[in-house]
């Protein structure tokens, strides 16, 4: 699940325990592999053009 106010992934169990929480940067020298702001302005229009 993708919370937009924190900018936050959190992937739950099956019980609705949250098991683990990743906030995303943009696309640096030093993360590579994240999201390009000059293509997407956030994470989230990034996960929307995903499909």
């Amino acid at each position: 699940m993708y919370e937009k106010n924190t900018n936050t992934l959190i992937s739950y169990d099956g019980n609705k325990t949250p098991k683990a929480m990743h906030k995303p940067a943009p696309k640096s020298d030093q993360n590579k592999y994240s999201y390009d702001p000059e293509v997407h302005l956030t994470l989230d229009d990034y996960l929307k053009a995903q499909g």
